[in-house]
């Protein structure tokens, strides 16, 4: 049974500015996310939605997959489903299809 799981990460936040930039102790938010998914070992793909390069590039650091934010899906309307019918159209596959948040 195949497990994917996809973390949307918005480069800017409407209600809190950089809130996915934030640190606690030396670490920024995003990092701490996705240490702690990675760290369960239940998952057999990992992706990251964003518009970010920072986090583009620190998902490349750790070889998780990251996927580019379609543009309709930066958007304010856009909430987590249209985000889950996206994925399961461009990465078909999985059996089961988890959405973490930061």
């Amino acid at each position: 049974m195949k497990n994917f799981c996809f973390i949307p990460i918005k480069k800017n936040s409407t209600r809190v500015a950089r809130k996915n930039f934030q640190k606690i102790g030396n670490k920024k938010l995003y990092e701490i996310t996705i240490e702690k998914i990675l760290k369960a070992g239940c998952f057999d793909k990992i992706f990251v939605d964003t518009d970010s390069e920072e986090i583009i590039n620190y998902c490349k650091s750790k070889n998780i997959t990251p996927i580019e934010r379609l543009p309709f899906l930066l958007e304010d309307s856009a909430n987590g489903n249209h985000l889950i019918e996206s994925w399961i159209e461009r990465y078909p596959g999985a059996d089961i299809y988890s959405q973490m948040h930061i």
